[in-house]
């Protein structure tokens, strides 16, 4: 079966965690470096993913940011939040780029590419249920080197998304957006 022929109703628990909860291209199980990390914005982002780039910053494991995310989070833009927090963290402001008009992952991707074609690597910092999607999208927009990173989720991780409702509902939706992007063609359609 192909991921672009899923139903919800053939959702299982070995399918979630083989799909969603598998780690295409670790940054940290690779000790690898890249020249640019993409930061996806998202209401929890300030807590977990920006903590994550800063600290690849600092250890010379990116050379720039790239916070992404239009989104408003109160009376500002989710991005404008990410780098403000960068900065004080100790983050140079020239290392630092926006993108300012998605308001969901397949438009951080389409909005970012002119700035991700600057870059040979890159390295995707999304909490954990979000990386494999996130990488699916970052390859059909993006040609060059792409790691991941994946930042902890308390409602939804690999090792609890089973246990209550919203976590199967949040890893059950990640499974059927990427058969959503395949149907649309959006990212490559693949055997499951």
């Amino acid at each position: 079966m192909k991921i672009s022929e899923i139903r919800k109703e053939d959702i299982t628990k070995e399918l979630v965690n083989r799909l969603v909860f598998t780690f295409p291209q670790d940054l940290n199980k690779l000790n690898g470096r890249a020249e640019l990390a993409v930061v996806l914005g998202s209401k929890k982002a300030v807590a977990t993913r920006v903590p994550t780039a800063i600290e690849f910053y600092k250890q010379n494991r990116v050379k720039k940011l790239l916070f992404s995310g239009g989104a408003m989070q109160g009376e500002e833009m989710e991005s404008h939040i990410m780098k403000k927090l960068a900065i004080r963290a100790g983050v140079n402001a020239k290392d630092i780029l926006i993108e300012t008009k998605s308001k969901n992952t397949l438009e951080n991707f389409k909005f970012s590419q002119p700035i991700l074609n600057q870059y040979k690597s890159l390295v995707v910092v999304t909490s954990e249920f979000h990386v494999k999607r996130a990488y699916l999208l970052c390859k059909a927009f993006y040609a060059g080197k792409i790691y991941t990173a994946k930042c902890y989720s308390s409602s939804a991780n690999s090792q609890n998304w089973f246990k209550t409702q919203k976590g199967i509902d949040r890893a059950k939706g990640e499974v059927m957006a990427m058969a959503n992007y395949a149907k649309n063609k959006i990212i490559a359609d693949f055997e499951i």
